[in-house]
């Protein structure tokens, strides 16, 4: 699940104080840091110093990347730094909000284990009724179920999210985003608000080939409403409309 995706970090927006709260716990960690550092050299400095001062940003990867260094001990593989990323990101938050209703929410519902009220799901039995022991057995029964499926279906197990990406060169997926200024070609929705995917205009299976021209930037729900045999080049509506 490569998309490219722009997310939003909530902290950063602007008008937004830190909490009294936290901006005490906050000094209080860089004075015991500023006396840990006359015993430990420069290491913190060096950091503190790019943090606050030196570090230019356009996007949260930087900081985020640098926490998630630091908290795995100064070694993070990219898998884990990609997670850190993605657990920020709203816009895939947004895909997998659509992904639970429709979908597991509606089939268990269906079997009455699971019933949703608005924005809260919650099992139909009560939970109260199993002792921690029957909770860590049927949490271990789920984890069985999950790797068996994957087991069987390998990297299928994500084709309904990866079937419009393809193998399309990370550099190409970067130039269709920007050419579209980072918004859906179709509904306008920009990317902030939700993941955007890089679409075949003529489908790979009817010949349909990786230059720019015959791709698209579509939101994940536009594109997951249009069938692959749709060949509307909404791209070229757009520049229709713009000029």
């Amino acid at each position: 699940m490569l998309d490219c995706c722009w997310e939003i970090d909530n902290a950063r927006r602007p008008g937004t104080l830190l909490s009294q709260q936290t901006s005490g716990r906050l000094g209080r960690d860089l004075i015991v840091a500023d006396q840990d550092e006359k015993l430990q050299g420069s290491a913190f400095n060096t950091l503190r110093d790019f943090i606050t001062g030196r570090m230019q940003m356009s996007h949260i990867y930087q900081p985020l990347m640098l926490k998630t260094l630091l908290e795995h001990g100064g070694t993070a593989s990219v898998w884990q730094i990609a997670q850190a990323f993605l657990a920020r990101d709203e816009s895939q938050i947004d895909y997998y909000e659509e992904i639970t209703k429709r979908y597991p929410t509606r089939v268990l519902s269906r079997h009455g284990l699971v019933k949703r009220t608005g924005p809260t799901c919650q099992l139909s039995v009560d939970p109260n009724l199993l002792t921690g022991a029957q909770k860590k057995a049927l949490i271990r029964l789920c984890d069985q179920a999950i790797s068996n499926y994957e087991e069987k279906r390998g990297r299928r197990v994500w084709e309904h999210r990866n079937a419009a990406l393809g193998e399309v060169p990370g550099s190409i997926r970067y130039e269709v985003l920007k050419r579209a200024r980072f918004r859906c070609e179709l509904c306008g929705v920009p990317a902030d608000e939700r993941a955007l995917e890089v679409d075949h205009i003529v489908p790979r299976k009817y010949g349909g080939t990786d230059d720019p021209e015959n791709l698209q930037a579509l939101c994940w729900k536009c594109n997951a409403e249009t069938r692959a045999s749709d060949s509307t080049d909404f791209h070229k509506d757009l520049r229709t409309v713009t000029r």
